[in-house]
């Protein structure tokens, strides 16, 4: 479970650095572009790759990261 919020950790410091450099650098938008796009740029990485390194094929069906799915009675 905590692997599918750690997915999303990318795109919320991305959100959090863009509003930071809108509050203090107001006079420079070129400033505010770059940081977006690279900003995005790393959080699609990171939803991309976490994943592919979290589980990888050759460990399958034994991954170091379990989440157990048992009935319950």
């Amino acid at each position: 479970m905590a692997g599918w919020y750690i997915n999303y950790a990318g795109a919320v410091s991305t959100m959090l650095l863009c509003a930071w450099a809108a509050a203090h650098l107001e006079n420079e938008p070129q400033v505010w572009t770059a940081l977006f796009a690279t900003g995005t740029l790393f959080s699609y990485l990171f939803s991309a790759f976490l994943p592919i390194a979290a589980y990888p094929a050759a460990e399958t069906p034994h991954w170091r990261i379990v989440i157990s799915i048992r009935p319950t009675k």
